[in-house]
């Protein structure tokens, strides 16, 4: 699984990625809006992990990216509860999280979207059907 950290605070990103890498998850950190969606360009990530708040904007400018992976959103504001942040994301954790619990949500959309997954026979795939057998 290949995770994409956007978050504000380089320590807190790392510690998160460092407890997933122990999971064998492939990881990468950024800190900014503009820097993920380089990063999306470059690692084509399973799921996008977020906080509310960033450097030059929030959560918001990611949504945009929501039908090609998951976007988890770690908070621990009240704003977990709102039904309009809620309606933005796949999902929601509210710190402090563990990174098994962040495996798990992750995982079960992924399972929903096996496009994900399948990324690199995209090119013998093509998404052809497969044939009932």
């Amino acid at each position: 699984m290949r995770v994409l950290i956007v978050d504000s605070y380089p320590v807190a990103g790392a510690a998160l990625a460092w407890e997933l890498e122990g999971y064998g998850v492939e990881t990468r950190i950024v800190d900014t809006i503009a820097r993920a969606e380089a990063e999306i360009a470059a690692l084509k990530p399973d799921v996008l992990v977020t906080e509310l708040f960033l450097q030059d904007g929030d959560y918001l400018a990611l949504t945009l990216y929501r039908r090609l992976f998951p976007i988890i959103l770690l908070t621990h504001d009240l704003a977990a509860y709102d039904a309009d942040v809620k309606s933005t994301v796949d999902a929601y954790l509210c710190k402090p999280s563990q990174a098994i619990d962040l495996i798990a949500v992750a995982g079960n959309f992924i399972s929903e979207r096996p496009y994900c997954i399948l990324r690199e026979r995209e090119s013998c795939l093509r998404f052809c059907p497969v044939p009932n057998r």
